[in-house]
């Protein structure tokens, strides 16, 4: 009895989580524009970019 109110319990799971999937296409989104909102720059993957790497990142060595 345990057994299949387990399986029963990680179907109706994993039923929920493939209904909660919001697959969204993202849109191009330019990450220079000044209008762009957190949650914009976060779903456009803004905030890994850096910029240019300076001397001083570079030069690893001792």
């Amino acid at each position: 009895m345990k057994i299949t109110s387990s399986i029963a319990l990680c179907l109706v799971t994993s039923l929920l989580l493939l209904g909660c999937d919001q697959s969204q296409d993202i849109k191009d989104i330019d990450c220079d524009s000044p209008n762009l909102t957190k949650d914009e720059k976060q779903q456009a993957n803004c905030f890994w970019n850096m910029g240019d790497p300076t001397d001083r990142s570079q030069n690893k060595g001792f």
